[in-house]
């Protein structure tokens, strides 16, 4: 009966020995992940993104009379 009593108290510490070990473990990789997180250039803040430039405003209402006068003279002379 001796026997099979320190059979399962050694099972047990083993079974608890693992658990712990795994938990310690896991909490590494945890710690090296937030390292990660809170190194990375790449998850660095970053200011909001720059408005669009302002475009130039296209004309409105068609040819001036320079442009419409040089336009006619080239159709003329296309004739």
């Amino acid at each position: 009966m001796l026997e099979l009593a320190a059979i399962w108290t050694i099972i047990a510490l083993v079974l608890v020995w693992f658990w712990r070990d795994e938990q310690a473990r896991r909490r590494q990789r945890l710690l090296v992940r937030a390292r990660y997180y809170a190194t990375a250039p790449s998850y660095r803040h970053r200011g909001p993104a720059l408005p669009p430039l302002p475009t130039a405003a296209r004309p409105r209402g068609g040819l001036s009379a320079s442009q419409r006068k040089f336009l006619e003279n080239w159709r003329d002379s296309r004739r």
